[in-house]
C-alpha cells in the first residue's frame, strides 16, 4: 500500500509545493507563481553543484519571494535583513544536505515502472505535499508501463498529506487538526490487505 505516493521528479514536486503553500497562506495565483519561479534557481544550483555564493543568492531570493507573496509573512517578518539573517543559515543547511540533493533529482516513476505486485494507492484530495492532480497521471502511467493491472487507487475527500480532515491542506494547520484519519481509510486498507492475501497475489 502506498499512502500519498509521489510520481514526479523531486524538483518538480518542490516547485509545485512552494506555489501551493503560498496560496494556502493567501497569495494570489500570480504571487504563488513568483514563489515557484524563485525556487527553480535553487534546485538548478543544487543540481549543477554551484558554489556557495550562487546557492546563497538563489536561496536568499527565494526566501524574499516567499515574504513578498504571502500576506502573513509580509506583516510579521519586520526588518527583512534581520529576518534573512535569522532564517538563511538553517534553510541553507537544509538545502545543502545529501537528502535534498538526492531528492531534487529522484524520479519516482522510474521505480514505479518496475513494480509488478498489487498496489493500493491512497491520495488525499487536499494534499499539498503530493497533490493528486500533479501525481496521479504519471503514477498510473508508470504502473501501466510495468504492465501492472493489479492497481487500486483511492482518493479521500478533504484529506491532507497525513490523511486527516483538512481545511487548506497546508502543513501549517496540522497541529490544529483532529488526530483522526478520514473516514474509510483504515477500512479500505484492511480490506485490501485481506483481499490480496486471500488471492495469494
Amino acid at each position: 500500500a502506498l499512502l500519498a505516493p509521489p510520481a514526479v521528479r523531486g524538483d518538480v514536486a518542490l516547485w509545485r509545493q512552494a506555489s501551493d503553500m503560498a496560496k494556502s497562506m493567501g497569495a494570489s495565483d500570480i504571487e504563488a507563481t513568483s514563489v515557484s519561479e524563485a525556487y527553480r534557481p535553487v534546485t538548478d544550483a543544487l543540481r549543477n553543484q554551484a558554489d556557495d555564493l550562487q546557492l546563497n543568492a538563489a536561496v536568499r531570493a527565494f526566501l524574499l519571494a516567499q515574504v513578498e507573496a504571502t500576506p502573513p509573512l509580509r506583516t510579521t517578518v519586520g526588518n527583512r535583513d534581520a529576518y534573512l539573517a535569522r532564517t538563511l543559515p538553517a534553510v541553507l543547511a537544509q538545502f545543502r544536505s545529501p537528502w535534498m540533493r538526492y531528492l531534487i533529482s529522484f524520479d519516482p516513476s522510474t521505480v514505479l515502472a518496475n513494480v509488478h505486485c498489487p498496489v493500493l494507492a491512497m491520495f488525499g484530495e487536499r494534499d499539498l505535499v503530493v497533490p493528486i492532480d500533479l501525481n496521479r497521471a504519471p503514477f498510473e502511467a508508470a504502473l501501466n508501463a510495468a504492465g501492472n493491472r493489479a492497481v487500486t487507487l483511492k482518493v479521500y475527500p478533504e484529506a491532507n498529506h497525513l490523511f486527516l480532515k483538512a481545511v487548506t491542506g497546508s502543513p501549517a494547520e496540522y497541529p490544529a487538526l483532529e488526530k483522526t484519519f478520514v473516514p474509510g481509510l483504515l477500512d479500505d486498507l484492511a480490506n485490501w490487505v485481506v483481499g490480496v492475501t486471500a488471492t495469494g497475489r
